[in-house]
């Protein structure tokens, strides 16, 4: 989720009421395709995630947020992408999955499908 909301931090995401619930909307997605494949998890565990993601420093991002910001290709076909997939095919809807998914598809191959308005400011910072 640090990749969608560009720039921010973990504990911007996870202090904020709306993004956090929407953070534990999409791990139960996951754990209800995971559930739906016969993977064993127990009751709770998109809950026990999230404690697990208070615990880490506020600064932390993602790998993710980090080839966003560099402009590399995302791997987005692969984590939200492939929820999606998963959950068309076994019947689950995976709303917030799809909402990244679709969001972020304009950067998936990475910096030539930015927007030239983000490419213009990264210009403009490298020369400062």
């Amino acid at each position: 989720m640090a990749f969608v909301a560009r720039g921010r931090q973990l504990e911007a995401i996870r202090a904020n009421p709306r993004s956090r619930a929407f953070l534990r909307d999409v791990m139960e997605e996951v754990v209800q395709v995971a559930l739906a494949q016969g993977v064993p998890l127990p009751v709770g565990y998109a809950d026990e995630r999230l404690a697990f993601i208070d615990t880490v420093p506020e600064s932390m991002t993602s790998s993710m947020h980090h080839d966003l910001e560099r402009g590399s290709r995302l791997e987005l076909a692969w984590l939200s992408g492939d929820v999606v997939e998963r959950g068309a095919r076994l019947g689950v809807a995976t709303p917030g999955n799809r909402a990244i998914f679709d969001t972020l598809s304009i950067y998936s191959e990475g910096a030539r499908n930015e927007p030239a308005v983000l490419l213009i400011n990264k210009a403009l910072k490298t020369r400062s």
